[in-house]
């Protein structure tokens, strides 16, 4: 399962500190940004479980950013 996301993270040291955060509460999930693509993507991949939504909003809104999913 994948799911992408719109996000304001525009920053390097930002979008390394997320993924941490969200590695720590979701290790087996593959998790990176395209800072350089206008909509800032956070790209999330689960091979066992449907992404876990919610919690990633959560944890992006807990750190002060904005987060979106967008339709595939």
């Amino acid at each position: 399962m994948i799911e992408v996301f719109k996000t304001n993270v525009k920053y390097n040291i930002d979008a390394k500190r997320i993924i941490a955060l969200l590695h720590a509460k979701l290790h087996e999930y593959r998790i990176n940004f395209d800072l350089s693509d206008c909509d800032h993507i956070l790209r999330i991949e689960s091979k066992f479980e449907q992404v876990k939504v919610a919690e990633i909003k959560d944890t992006l809104l807990n750190e002060g950013f904005q987060c979106e999913e967008l339709p595939y």
